[in-house]
């Protein structure tokens, strides 16, 4: 029963694991999506930026 029992500990662990191995990929898949846009925020908050200053010129 011991061996039964851990056994089932074992399945159990290695589905956690590859739950967050899931999650992670999950998240980090967001985070690089956001970070992409963000990026793009970021060029053309910089491109307005140039074009104040150039005016401001």
């Amino acid at each position: 029963m011991s061996v039964q029992l851990h056994r089932y500990t074992h399945e159990i662990i290695n589905a956690l694991s590859v739950r967050k191995v899931f999650s992670a990929v999950l998240v980090r898949r967001i985070l690089n999506s956001w970070l992409s846009e963000a990026q793009q925020h970021k060029l053309t908050f910089d491109k307005g930026g140039k074009d104040i200053m150039l005016f401001e010129g």
